[in-house]
């Protein structure tokens, strides 16, 4: 990367914290870090701006559901890249996150390489996973599929699939519109009662 790319972190863990300020900030990475806050209130805001290439925020926080900022920073800035990071690992958490266009999911703990890895994949436009986490969102969309060709009620309708499907490869809810022919709000409430229905 010739061109420094910004970064904003957010974790209520001060040592997750400094270890990814510590990778982030050495020579050579690629990477500037614009700031870091142990909460997430402000954080979509400071992405909307512009100034913020990639968000990186934690899942479970004191004060706001990691994921939720994400979905919020991606609906005012759709071309921010965006990283997960969580120490409480679920299938549901998995698929829930697939949905909202993650553009990377890291189990904690992970190491330097691995965090450097996944961000280089994430703003090349590659979403990327770790292995856990893909194969929850690969055995979902493989059950539902194996039940609706056999005729058996899935847990998801196929709207709420097809839609789960597009907002998953990143697709902004307007772009999932355009092409479903739904209104963006339509789109939001079929995400609403797909993650109901999976308890996320």
């Amino acid at each position: 990367m010739s061109e420094l790319l910004t970064v904003y972190v957010v974790d209520d863990d001060s040592g997750v914290l400094h270890a990814v300020l510590a990778i982030l900030g050495r020579a050579g990475t690629g990477y500037h870090l614009l700031g870091a806050s142990s909460g997430g209130g402000a954080a979509p805001e400071l992405v909307a701006d512009g100034a913020v290439d990639i968000f990186v925020c934690d899942w479970r926080l004191p004060d706001a559901d990691g994921l939720d900022l994400i979905a919020r920073a991606k609906e005012l800035r759709p071309a921010v890249r965006t990283v997960l990071m969580t120490g409480y690992p679920s299938p549901e958490l998995s698929v829930r996150a697939f949905a909202v266009g993650v553009d990377a999911f890291l189990f904690k703990p992970f190491d330097g390489p691995k965090l450097l890895a996944s961000l280089s994949a994430a703003c090349s436009g590659h979403r990327v996973f770790c292995d856990e986490a893909a194969r929850h969102v690969a055995d979902f969309l493989r059950q539902q599929e194996t039940l609706a060709a056999t005729g058996t009620e899935t847990l998801l309708n196929e709207r709420e699939l097809q839609v789960l499907r597009l907002l998953g490869s990143g697709q902004t809810a307007k772009e999932v519109a355009a092409a479903t022919g739904l209104t963006p709000d339509t789109v939001a409430t079929y995400r609403k009662n797909a993650f109901k229905k999976l308890n996320v």
